[in-house]
């Protein structure tokens, strides 16, 4: 995982983690076929993690803006216990097309993650949302986590990061709901349990 992290995927060779995991090639090809089955096997890992930090929120979400809190709270949980996994789903958000072409099932862990998180949102809006939409937003709060939590883990005090954080997710709610609303017509947030010309 950490060779992964440290060097990249497409850096990274068969020989450098049978040498990290001290562990012989015929060993390494009993489990793995290539490289690429051990990083889907890692990012798998990862978003299962994430998916159930979110559902494992502490009290359950009643509006948009409750889900969104959820969605950066579970990243923000899930880089502070393992950055390195975390960056595996950054990195499997934005593989390069040979990769994507090397091995569709690291593109279809991504997008099952982007699903899932679509199904937390659906409930929560006006109407269907453009898949589009709701992958451009996953990517948005793994590069804002990624960013923000590596800038205070190296240069911010315990006080200042607390702070820093909590603007920053009140922002990142703030923002996602303009983004996942724009467009729609009267701009308003249902309820989970309402029904469409309900009164």
């Amino acid at each position: 995982m950490h060779l992964f992290y440290e060097k990249g995927y497409e850096v990274t060779t068969v020989e450098d983690i049978t040498e990290q995991a001290d562990l012989g090639k015929g060993t390494f090809y009993r489990y793995f076929d290539n490289k690429t089955e051990v990083w889907q096997a890692l990012q798998e890992d990862s978003i299962d993690r994430l998916l159930n930090l979110m559902h494992a929120a502490k009290n359950p979400p009643h509006t948009i803006q409750d889900v969104l809190g959820v969605l950066f709270d579970a990243h923000s949980r899930h880089f502070v216990a393992s950055p390195s996994k975390f960056m595996l789903t950054l990195q499997g958000s934005i593989l390069g097309k040979k990769q994507r072409e090397e091995s569709a099932a690291l593109q279809q862990a991504f997008d099952a993650y982007v699903d899932a998180i679509g199904d937390h949102l659906r409930p929560y809006l006006p109407q269907l949302l453009d898949a589009a939409k709701i992958r451009q937003m996953t990517l948005l709060v793994i590069g804002l986590v990624w960013g923000a939590f590596s800038l205070m883990l190296s240069d911010m005090s315990q006080e200042e990061a607390k702070a820093s954080l909590k603007a920053l997710r009140r922002g990142f709610v703030s923002a996602c709901q303009q983004f996942l609303l724009a467009g729609f017509q009267d701009g308003r947030v249902r309820s989970p349990g309402h029904q469409e010309g309900a009164t």
